[in-house]
């Protein structure tokens, strides 16, 4: 079950979690207890074990304090500008920021030039979310998910200039 959490754990926040597990390794193992052949559960009684709940308190609290990745939320505050870091919870995302466009109020989001990035990109990750690229704009990013969990809505639009003629 520990192997199980730190597995889980790393694949979730990175190498501090192999720490966590370390820790809580230790401290699951039996403190001042030789196992006896033959012990009953009532020969081992006196050992003292420590509680699996606060096993688990433990390895919340550090799990939720480590994260791998920073992440931006978009807010619209200020305007509709994908660059403008007023938009968003966490700053302007770059390539090592996770970005969820969750939102379409008061300004759903909009990129007009060069140069917007994001790690890993949610477009109506958790709710209704709305993106447009418009002419010039460009966007790199190494993932991206449009409406991605059960009940969330999103819409990536990308426009292009009409043919010239």
């Amino acid at each position: 079950m520990l192997g199980q959490f730190v597995r889980s754990a790393l694949g979730r926040f990175g190498g501090a979690a192999l720490a966590v597990g370390l820790v809580l390794a230790t401290l699951g193992a039996d403190v001042g207890c030789e196992p006896r052949r033959g012990a009953t559960l009532r020969a081992r009684a006196g050992c003292k074990f420590p509680s699996p709940r606060l096993l688990a308190a433990i390895a919340l609290f550090i799990a939720s304090a480590v994260s791998a990745h920073a992440q931006s939320d978009w807010t619209g505050v200020v305007s509709s500008n994908w660059f403008l870091s007023g938009n968003w919870i966490g700053g302007v995302p770059r390539l090592t920021t996770n970005a969820n466009i969750d939102t379409v109020t008061p300004n759903s989001t909009a990129i007009s030039s060069s140069g917007a990035q994001a790690q890993n990109l949610g477009v109506g990750q958790s709710g209704t979310g709305t993106l447009t690229i418009q002419t010039g704009g460009t966007l790199n990013t190494s993932f991206g998910a449009v409406g991605n969990l059960p009940g969330s809505l999103g819409r990536v639009t990308v426009t292009v200039p009409a043919p010239a003629g």
